[in-house]
């Protein structure tokens, strides 16, 4: 069969995935913070999802899908701890997925590699959400631009007025 290394690589992406969806839902058991927990339930809901998706793929070129995690490991006490591990994990899978695109690629696998273009996207917003969530900003205007919309435009253009009038 000429796709062995293909379904080698989706099942080592399953592996990863399933490591990471017992890893987001253990920290998100850790984290006292409602809006963390929140947010890495929501990861580990679509890492469950990258499995799916990965797993029939394997299964459609005539692989059998693995259920054997990659080592899972546990990060630490703190959250920062927890959410360093996190940002660590998504940066490899983004790596392993860029890799394993042009590997579709070169199998002929164009559909694959779309799929596998998709779920990067999912890791890189991942990576992303919880690297912020470690380096908030550190000043009043940087906090102010990563949290302004219409409303608090419109206040502080009121504000800005009523001073100056």
């Amino acid at each position: 069969m000429g796709k062995e290394r293909l379904i080698e690589a989706l099942n080592d992406l399953v592996a990863v995935e399933i490591a990471a969806v017992t890893e987001y839902q253990q920290h998100a058991y850790l984290i006292d913070d409602p809006k963390m927990i929140d947010l890495l339930e929501d990861f580990s809901m679509d890492e469950m999802a990258h499995i799916e998706y990965c797993s029939r793929e394997v299964a459609r070129l005539g692989g059998v899908p693995t259920v054997i995690p990659k080592q899972i490991k546990h990060a630490g006490e703190t959250p920062e701890e927890l959410l360093q591990r996190d940002v660590h994990v998504e940066a490899d899978a983004i790596k392993r997925l860029t890799e394993y695109m042009k590997l579709a690629e070169e199998e002929g696998e164009p559909g694959i590699k779309k799929l596998l273009k998709d779920i990067r996207a999912d890791e890189i917003v991942h990576h992303d959400m919880l690297e912020a969530q470690l380096t908030p900003p550190k000043n009043f205007w940087g906090k102010m631009k990563n949290s302004m919309d219409i409303g608090t435009g419109l206040i502080l253009t009121g504000l800005f007025w009523l001073y100056f009038w």
